[in-house]
């Protein structure tokens, strides 16, 4: 018989060994492509065919480089991609950037810190650069501003951001002395509704006890004392589901989870992006839901039961937090519109304190006034 050739041997295990290398990397990123996804219900034909896998593979080669994302996105703004559109913006509305007499960028992840308009300075744009909170694209706003800002010589501020910590000492103890409960929330919206429902009560907000719901992609229920949220639900760690954050989740089945051979990465955008409502029915579009409720699907009205019994659990473990001395209960953003929602609540809560809804958010509104509030001189910018 003819001798083979010792390297034609080890060929066909090579090439299996690359067909698998390819198969788990073509697996991967469709495994990323379809988190990054929310719904089919939300996402356009372009969309996901298109500018999301392009933006997925350039991703993936600046993760492989390790190049941080906002990196990426520092460098565009020192290029002058976002500022050139946001100029461009400004000359399409008729106006000039030095026909203003501020720029007010929305706040991010940043350490946490008191309620209030802040002066945007050199230690906010470390931390947007560094980002030692974690990313999220509202990180840019204040730098964006800041930039924007410095060409025409007008101050820039931030106004309540997602990082804003009022809660007590005791409010932060876990059940266990090396976690520390974390203090995010829609802390804009928050602030801008509870100072709308104070005046409704014809009140000031520092002079009332609200527990204000914010009822939209993410939730957050807070318990906002004389004008301070003293403990909050943040739904990227505790309290009810959110439409694809999980909210709560039992300790030991998330152990266990945790290590049935995900990554961290993998959980995280599991219980991010993946989970509560999404994970139950399929999709982001609370209208969605609300329409299969209505027409009686089983598995819907199931899920949306659970919701609304969640949110009541929050508000009602608020409603202790403030010592069951509660001026109104509030009801703001998207979710806020569906009257039936709303009702089935509050039959749940009614008992506590008065209902307010304030549907929608404000929060463009909200960064003008809090500019404003600095420059008409009722308050002094808070230091970074």
């Amino acid at each position: 018989a003819p001798m083979q050739d010792p390297r034609a041997e080890g060929q066909p295990s090579q090439n299996r060994r690359r067909m698998k290398s390819d198969n788990m990397g073509n697996r991967r990123f469709k495994d990323l492509l379809e988190a990054s996804m929310k719904s089919k219900d939300t996402e356009e034909w372009l969309d996901v065919h298109f500018t999301r896998p392009i933006g997925l593979f350039f991703a993936l080669i600046w993760e492989r480089l390790g190049v941080h994302p906002n990196t990426i996105t520092i460098i565009s703004i020192f290029l002058g991609d976002e500022l050139t559109a946001i100029l461009d913006a400004i000359t399409a509305a008729g106006y000039k950037l030095s026909d203003f007499d501020a720029v007010c960028g929305r706040g991010g992840l940043y350490r946490p810190i008191p309620s209030g308009t802040y002066a945007v300075n050199d230690r906010v744009m470390a931390d947007v650069e560094a980002a030692p909170y974690g990313e999220h694209p509202s990180n840019l706003g204040a730098y964006l501003a800041k930039k924007l800002g410095d060409m025409v010589g007008i101050p820039a501020f931030f106004v309540d951001p997602v990082c804003v910590d009022e809660m007590t000492e005791i409010a932060h103890y876990t059940g266990f002395a090396e976690f520390r409960r974390l203090c995010q929330f829609h802390a804009l919206n928050h602030k801008a509704v509870g100072r709308r429902a104070a005046k409704e009560l014809g009140k000031r907000y520092e002079d009332v006890n609200l527990i204000v719901c914010h009822l939209g992609g993410g939730v957050s229920v807070g318990a906002h004392e004389h004008g301070r949220v003293v403990d909050v639900c943040n739904v990227k760690d505790e309290g009810s589901m959110g439409m694809d954050r999980a909210g709560g989740l039992p300790v030991n089945q998330l152990i266990s989870y945790c290590f049935s051979g995900k990554t961290k990465d993998e959980v995280k955008r599991t219980f991010g992006r993946r989970a509560g409502m999404f994970s139950y029915l399929g999709t982001t579009d609370f209208r969605v839901v609300c329409a299969k409720v209505v027409e009686g699907d089983p598995k819907a009205v199931e899920a949306y039961q659970a919701l609304v019994y969640q949110l009541a659990k929050d508000i009602g473990a608020m409603a202790a937090v403030l010592h069951f001395n509660v001026d109104a209960i509030v009801y703001t953003a998207g979710m806020a519109y569906e009257d039936f929602f709303c009702d089935d609540i509050s039959a749940y809560v009614s008992k506590i304190a008065p209902i307010i809804r304030l549907p929608g958010e404000e929060e463009m509104r909200s960064l003008a006034e809090g500019a404003l509030r600095v420059l008409r001189g009722e308050q002094e910018a808070a230091q970074y």
